[in-house]
């Protein structure tokens, strides 16, 4: 199985993802992507959750460049779905909200539904499968019974991990997570730790921005084996810079990123190798900004840098397809940053 890198729509949809591309190489990209077939675009796009933002960069080429009518009329209704359904996220994550503060249960909305329009400006750009809210785990009950009674209904799903209930209401779906991913993966706990620094804005309680950090790290490495979805890189990407515009604009320092929490975090979790290696991708496609000292104390040893390096080339998440014990014995561990962080992950190394 050939990794999504040679996929012809791999280079062509970087150059339109990366934020620095000017209109003339914007304009190069869109026509290598469109040289190929359409059928296999749209299914790239969609795949790597990216369509929306590549369907805006072709909507401002225009009229330079106008993409075929079939695909453009497939983006443009996944555009309205988009939209649809980020209006109901959205109004569902008000009446979850509502139920959750009544019961005193701390939570945070992340992942797709707190970043689209932190990083995109609209949300339609970076839509959300659902939406994800994180409690701690001795609030499990107490939120079930409290989202229930707003109309809010546990789902059954196939692999569903222990970690988190799938719920139906308000026309969406919301994941409850206790956990990011499989506790014994962490030397500790991270759903406190995140809950604590956490940050009300419109009415909603989010992570803040070291919390945010994290995730962007360790979720895309330890649930998708890093290389599943471009548009995991596209958010790291975006948030690094983000930060970095801000501490540059601000005196307050509000949004600017505290790398000295992040590192000693990662560091407490015996994720730091997990976080290196989800960095290392992203910035081999992006060339994200990240301060030498933080690369410094995050990195591996240069044999296990190597040997991760020649993984990510060969698209782990794309073996995982064919071969998942592979991947689990021979990637997924090597994420963790010490024999005794192994064998307590392999109580975990089940389906993830």
């Amino acid at each position: 199985m050939k990794p999504a890198s040679a996929d012809p729509c791999f280079e062509p949809c970087l150059d339109l993802l990366r934020t620095a591309t000017q209109r003339p190489a914007r304009e190069q990209a869109l026509t290598r992507l469109l040289r190929q077939d359409e059928d296999h675009v749209l299914r790239f796009l969609t795949e790597h959750r990216i369509d929306q933002h590549v369907y805006r960069q072709a909507l401002d080429l225009r009229p330079d460049i106008e993409l075929p009518e079939a695909l453009h009329e497939s983006l443009r209704w996944a555009q309205r779905r988009a939209a649809v359904a980020t209006m109901l996220q959205f109004e569902a994550a008000q009446f979850a909200a509502e139920a959750l503060a009544g019961e005193g249960v701390h939570y945070v909305f992340f992942k797709g539904f707190h970043l689209g329009e932190a990083l995109y400006g609209d949300a339609v750009l970076r839509p959300a499968a659902d939406i994800d809210v994180l409690i701690a785990e001795a609030d499990q009950q107490r939120a079930i019974v409290a989202l229930g009674q707003s109309d809010f209904s546990p789902v059954t799903q196939p692999g569903q991990p222990p970690y988190e209930l799938a719920l139906n209401g308000h026309g969406t779906q919301l994941d409850l997570h206790w956990h990011l991913f499989r506790p014994q993966r962490s030397r500790q706990p991270l759903t406190d730790w995140i809950l604590s620094s956490r940050q009300q804005h419109a009415g909603l309680w989010y992570p803040d921005e070291a919390a945010t950090l994290v995730i962007l790290l360790l979720n895309p490495s330890l649930t998708d084996h890093v290389t599943q979805q471009l548009s995991h890189a596209v958010d790291l990407d975006r948030w690094l810079r983000r930060s970095l515009r801000h501490s540059k604009t601000t005196s307050a320092k509000a949004s600017e990123v505290d790398w000295s929490s992040v590192v000693d975090c990662l560091d407490g979790s015996g994720l730091k190798t997990a976080a290196w290696t989800m960095l290392d991708w992203t910035r081999r496609h992006f060339s994200t900004p990240v301060p030498s000292e933080v690369l410094r104390r995050l990195e591996p040893g240069a044999i296990r840098r190597a040997y991760l390096r020649a993984w990510l080339k060969r698209d782990p998440a794309r073996l995982y397809l064919e071969w998942p014990s592979l991947v689990r014995a021979g990637f997924s561990l090597a994420l963790h940053d010490s024999a005794a962080d192994v064998r307590r992950a392999l109580q975990s190394i089940g389906p993830q």
